[in-house]
């Protein structure tokens, strides 16, 4: 970012100090990945930078905005390179990282024969290691270790002008007490590295001042309020889309409603059709009325309705005679069937006579030629004659019966054809 915006943080240094063993090489920082390291290196001429955040979602939600740069979480255990794939080593805070000593070996494998710059920092006088344990830390996995001190530093600078190669001196007289120092950085590797053992690195002036609150405050503010605006982007992007689908509708309701006006006109203009109908209809009933109640009155009905009158009485007679021609014809039947029962009873009778007459003689027979041996049988005879008799004494009282309906039947079916 633009450093006239992002105020740069002192702890930038350690970058310009590694500026000379880090351009155009593979440089690992491992350390906030929102403190600007990455940039930084890539900017003073770094190769690649892989950062490393022990924060996994920090790192996660970092979006790296230059080239070359890769943010990672920090691995719980070994880094997934090679060893010695990288040629330097950055930790701006050892102070910062969990199992600092782990980190460390962990980096004096990926960093082989390179150099790593360990850092230090001293908040409000107290720091997690004194210099003797930090210093101790580091010695126990590289070989050669260089303690420095960043010391924050306020000046002028004198320069003869038009000397290629001035010499230069720092004078301190007018500071009344010397300042501690707010940083302490180790200088590793496993050989013997030759640097200046004395820089000055300018800042801009602002770097070292104690930044207004209210605008820390804002400062801090920023990331919250960028995604804030993220989401009102991502509700305004919804609600206009939401407008779109709501237009789309808009736009199908209108059609539907121009076709229920279209349907409702329809219906208006039937409505208009029926309702002419129905005034025709009550104009030509009114007209049938008027019709009809000078046809009641005209004399012409009277006597048709005289006449229609006769046909009914004439129809019912008609219907009456008809009835007792039915009826006559039902009392034939009944008498001829009645006369073939008489003539069948009168065939009987006569051949039960015969049989008695008989039956007499036999008797008469018996009794002159039989003695009292067979005056049972006889006894027997005579109760079966008795019976016969009784019997044909019945049918002779069935055949006048008979003889009585046939006249009776007769005397209706003449009465019947006088009406």
């Amino acid at each position: 970012m633009p450093d006239s915006v992002v105020r740069i943080p002192p702890s930038h240094a350690l970058c310009v100090y590694a500026e000379p063993i880090a351009s155009g090489r593979r440089v690992v920082i491992v350390g906030d990945c929102t403190l600007g390291f990455g940039e930084r290196m890539l900017a003073l001429g770094a190769r690649m930078v892989h950062m490393y955040d022990p924060d996994g979602a920090r790192a996660n939600a970092s979006r790296p905005g230059a080239r070359g740069l890769t943010v990672l979480p920090l691995p719980e255990s070994d880094f997934n390179v090679r060893d010695g794939a990288f040629d330097v080593a950055i930790v701006p805070d050892i102070g910062a990282l969990p199992d600092s000593s782990s980190i460390l070996a962990r980096l004096r494998k990926v960093v082989g024969p390179g150099v790593a710059l360990i850092a230090m920092p001293i908040h409000d006088g107290k720091s997690p290691l004194d210099y003797y344990a930090f210093f101790d830390l580091v010695a126990l996995q590289f070989a050669h270790v260089r303690m420095l001190g960043q010391v924050p530093f306020i000046g002028v600078a004198l320069a003869e002008l038009g000397v290629e190669a001035p010499q230069i001196s720092v004078d301190t007289q007018l500071v009344q007490r010397p300042s501690s120092p707010e940083c302490f950085i180790a200088v590793a590797s496993q050989t013997r590295l030759d640097r200046e053992s004395f820089s000055i690195i300018q800042f801009p002036g602002d770097a070292f001042h104690k930044p207004d609150p209210a605008v820390e405050e804002v400062i801090k503010k920023v990331p919250v309020l960028e995604e804030a605006l993220a989401d009102t982007s991502t509700k305004l992007k919804r609600e206009e889309s939401r407008a779109g689908d709501n237009h789309v509708r808009a736009e199908r309701l209108t059609h539907d409603i121009r076709k229920l006006e279209e349907e409702l006109q329809r219906q208006r203009d039937r409505g208009f059709r029926l309702t002419r109908d129905v005034e025709e209809e009550k104009k030509a009933r009114q007209k049938a009325e008027l019709e009809l109640g000078m046809i009641r009155k005209s004399p012409e009905l009277a006597a048709a309705r005289a006449r229609i009158t006769q046909l009914e009485e004439a129809v019912r007679g008609a219907e009456a005679v008809s009835a007792e021609s039915e009826e006559l014809g039902r009392l034939e039947a009944a008498l001829q069937e009645r006369a073939h029962e008489v003539k069948a009873l009168e065939r009987e009778l006569a051949r039960r006579e015969a049989l008695v007459q008989e039956l007499v003689g036999e008797l008469e027979e018996a009794r002159s030629d039989t003695g009292d041996a067979k005056a049972a049988d006889l006894a027997e005879m005579g109760k079966k004659l008795d019976r016969m008799a009784l019997e044909l004494a019945q049918r002779e009282a069935s055949l006048q019966t008979s003889r009585w309906a046939i006249a009776e039947l007769e005397q209706a079916k003449l009465e019947g054809r006088k009406l």
